[in-house]
This record gives structure tokens, C-alpha cells and sequence, in this order.
């Protein structure tokens, strides 16, 4: 799936959230994350670190919900939007990710997803710009925020990105994104990483928490966020086959992650991961007599050479079907015959 490896979607899904009155205290889970300090469950919080007490506070919180406990505390230090920014073009302009991004533009391409004009890392990069607040980096285990973040979005960022910091103390999340060569597989993980973020980071909220526990509640906070993307410009100007690229490990994930936990220990999540898409999307596929899919091999081309190859499950199977069908029902009935 194009672009999940660089964890865009949760802006674009968040800042509309923050705008409805009855759920405002979700507020804005951001780019790429953010941040937290160095206090943990089984440590006082350092009265010196910044944010000391917000993180003090919502660590047990998160680690109820989760049903995992902090190994080491997390890390955080500050960064201007200009070096955080700078870091996020780095990884942009890296040569492996570039080349991946290409060959998925092109296969987008291919199908009729996305104008033959459209620069897709141009098209990044102003995403990043619109939405950029912090991140978590796997490989160095830091937090990192923006200076100057609103208390809204500050709060909201920091829950969210403490899931992904705890996640990383019990699975290699950098190993996770890394998986590039089999797209589907990588999403359906990321997914489940981003999804059980969001439900956490919900579940604790004091206006949020409450809905997403009544009839309906889900429903009604995930069209709250699909439903806003007026609210940033560049998001929602973008193809509909990456908005929704974008959205589904945050949106799709979450959804995953509450059923997950009404049939499941919290802290099983992350050892029994779903190996593809259609898992993610279609309950009995994972929870029922688990749908394992196909690998397909295909032959060597008879003129030309190969130039990019990867798995394409049944969420991208829908949207290229529904950009040409221009018929949801039928393009999700059509995507579940996929197998591999």
C-alpha cells in the first residue's frame, strides 16, 4: 500500500475530530507521532522533564488498556518544526524508500488510481509540511516534539505516541515497516501498530472513552473523522486512492484493535498479528477460521524486464475497483474474492 511506511494518515484523520463539539477532547493524533518523557510505570516521573506530569498520567492508563507494562521509560526531547522536518525529508529522499514509492506510484498509475502528472513525493512533502508535528523514532527508541505544540494536540500526541513507544519494547516495529517486499502483509501489521494506538488513545480519553463504549459510539467517531477532511487542503485534495491509503491503518486498524479486544486478552494483539489485509477488514477471516492467503508467483515477462513487484490484497483490490465500478457495494463484494 503506497505511503503507509511513512505513518502519514493519523493527521489527516484527527484534526477534523478535534472540531466536533461533543468529542473535541480527542483531538489531533498527528504525523508520524510524538512524544513522551523519561517517566515509566515502575519509575517517578522526573518533575524536571518536560510534559513529566501528562505522561506520568497517562501511562497506567495506556497500560491497562494495552495489558502490557513499560520495560524502560520512554524517552522524549524537543525539536524545532525545522529539524523535524528536516528528518522527515531525509527518510523521503532515502533511495530505498524513493524507489518504493515509485514503483508503487507506477503500479497506481497502471491501474488509472492516480494521474500520470501527479509527483507523489512531491505531494508528501506537502503533506508532511501541512501536518507535521512530531514522531517516534524506532531506531534511536526517542520521542520527538515539535516546540510550541498547541495543549490540545500536545496532549493527544503524546498518548498516542506513548502506544507506539510501548509497542516497540515488545515487538520490533522498525522490522515491522521494513517488510517492503510484501506491501499487504506490511499494511495488515501497520494496521494493527496505528490501529491499537488510535483505540487506546480513545479509550482514555474523558469525552471519547465513554462514546466509543456506548452502542454505535464507533461508527459514529470514525465517520466524524472520514468526514472532515475539509479541514486540510493538500489531504483532501489528494486521489481517493491514497486519502484512503492513508487512513485505513488509523480508521481500519482501530476498528481491528476494538474487535481484537472483545474476543481477545488486550496483550495478545501484538503477538498474533493479522498476515494481510483481508484479515483486517473481514471478521471471520481472522477470528473465525483464519484466511491465510495465497503467494503468487508470476513468471518472467516474455519482453522488457521487471521493474517493481509487490502483493496487492483486497483493501487496494476495493478502491481500484470502486474508481472504476463507481459502486462501493460491489467493489467490496468483488475485493473479497481475493486470495492472494
Amino acid at each position: 500500500m503506497i505511503l503507509h511506511q511513512l505513518r502519514i494518515a493519523r493527521a489527516a484523520a484527527s484534526r477534523r475530530w478535534a472540531k466536533h463539539h461533543s468529542v473535541k477532547a480527542f483531538g489531533r493524533a498527528v504525523l508520524l507521532g510524538a512524544l513522551c518523557v523519561t517517566a515509566a510505570c515502575t519509575k517517578p516521573a522526573d518533575s524536571s522533564a518536560p510534559y513529566a506530569d501528562l505522561v506520568a498520567d497517562a501511562i497506567p492508563k495506556l497500560e491497562q488498556v494495552v495489558g502490557l507494562k513499560f520495560k524502560t521509560p520512554p524517552k522524549l526531547e524537543r525539536r524545532t518544526k525545522a529539524e523535524v522536518r528536516a528528518f522527515l525529508m531525509k527518510q523521503l529522499t532515502d533511495p530505498k524508500a524513493r524507489e518504493l514509492l515509485n514503483g508503487q506510484a507506477s503500479v497506481y498509475r497502471g491501474l488509472g488510481l492516480i494521474p500520470d502528472t501527479l509527483n507523489v513525493p512531491e505531494l508528501l512533502q506537502k503533506l508532511l509540511e501541512e501536518q507535521i508535528v512530531g514522531y517516534y523514532d524506532p531506531k534511536t527508541k526517542v520521542l520527538y516534539v515539535v516546540d510550541g505544540t498547541p495543549k490540545l494536540l500536545l496532549t493527544q500526541t503524546v498518548t498516542h505516541e506513548l502506544v507506539h513507544a510501548l509497542q516497540d519494547q515488545y515487538v520490533r516495529v522498525d522490522s515491522i515497516q521494513g517488510r517492503v517486499d510484501d506491501a499487504d502483509r506490511q499494511s495488515a501489521a501497520q494496521a494493527v501498530l496505528e490501529g491499537q494506538a488510535v483505540y487506546a488513545q480513545l479509550s482514555i480519553d474523558p469525552n471519547a472513552g465513554p462514546m466509543l463504549r456506548m452502542p454505535g459510539g464507533w461508527d459514529r467517531i470514525r465517520d466524524v473523522i472520514k468526514d472532515g477532511q475539509t479541514g486540510m487542503p493538500v489531504f483532501s485534495s489528494a486521489p481517493r486512492v491514497i486519502r484512503e491509503g492513508l487512513l485505513f491503518p488509523y480508521i481500519g486498524g482501530a476498528d481491528f484493535a476494538r474487535r481484537f479486544v472483545m474476543q481477545r486478552k488486550p496483550s495478545e494483539l501484538l503477538t498474533d498479528l493479522p498476515t494481510s489485509t483481508k484479515q483486517v477488514l473481514n471478521h471471520d477471516a481472522y477470528f473465525q477460521s483464519r484466511d491465510s492467503s495465497s503467494r503468487v508467483t508470476l513468471p518472467k515477462p516474455s519482453i522488457g524486464t521487471v521493474t517493481y513487484s509487490n502483493t496487492m490484497g483486497e483493501f487496494e483490490t476495493r478502491l481500484a475497483l470502486v474508481q472504476h465500478l463507481k459502486d462501493e457495494v460491489l467493489a467490496r463484494r468483488a475485493a473479497s474474492g481475493v486470495d492472494g
